[in-house]
């Protein structure tokens, strides 16, 4: 087991410096104000200026889209329009990128929020459901010596950590462009599992290894692109 450690020390190692240096070359979303909605009406309407907010419903909310170069900053303030009631309400951004905020339609108030709803919970839900499906998978590739599942749930739970740390990092789920960010930290996730079960493991051929690896990980990526289509904005 010395060199499962020492395997795993090392793919830390690794693959920690890349959420430095490689992301920040990655272009993202245009700056935009989120406003966050719960329970929100069909008929409700949200504009600043002359910009009415774009409607994303989504399982936890719904949410409405400002693109910020299409404001100045005089018009910085909200009307909201629904079920015959017409309120407007003072936006203070303070962010030069994106700023979120949650509407409350009883109490007519506006906060801000560090980041969306889901920003963890989506990709807590991804790990936990990818290594449920990689572990049958796993079970299904006959693999049953309990060296060989102590191996599976030690690379497993520090890619996913990895992945979970890397997501919560750099998917916003604001836009499609979160599953270019999972593809990159899957494409690392395989890597890493491919070497180690490649080296670490003893159990059947290194075909139905690699077989095996190949599978987990291709489901892993159908399953967070679709948590991601399902969640994102």
């Amino acid at each position: 087991m010395k060199k499962l450690l020492l395997f795993l020390i090392s793919a830390v190692l690794v693959v920690s410096p890349l959420n430095v240096t490689i992301c920040h070359a990655n272009s993202g979303p245009p700056p935009m104000i989120i406003i966050v909605v719960s329970d929100a009406s069909a008929d409700l309407k949200l504009s600043i200026g002359e910009q009415q907010g774009g409607r994303r419903d989504k399982p936890l909310a719904s949410y409405f889209l400002f693109y910020q170069f299409d404001l100045i900053p005089e018009d910085f303030s909200l009307q909201v329009s629904s079920g015959g009631q017409n309120f407007s309400l003072p936006i203070n951004t303070n962010k030069t990128y994106n700023n979120y905020y949650r509407l409350d339609l009883e109490s007519r108030t506006l906060t801000p929020m560090e980041s969306l709803p889901g920003t963890t919970s989506v990709p807590l839900m991804m790990v936990i459901l990818t290594l449920v499906i990689e572990g049958v998978v796993f079970f299904l590739f006959g693999f049953r010596h309990r060296r060989s599942w102590l191996i599976f749930l030690a690379v497993n739970l520090t890619t996913q950590i990895l992945l979970i740390m890397w997501l919560g990092q750099y998917a916003s789920f604001t836009s499609s462009y979160d599953i270019l960010t999972l593809i990159f930290g899957e494409v690392w996730v395989f890597i890493i599992e491919l070497i180690a079960f490649m080296f670490l493991l003893k159990e059947h051929g290194r075909w139905r290894r690699a077989s095996y690896v190949i599978l987990a990980n291709f489901l892993s990526l159908i399953l967070g692109g679709y948590l991601i289509s399902v969640f994102a904005i």
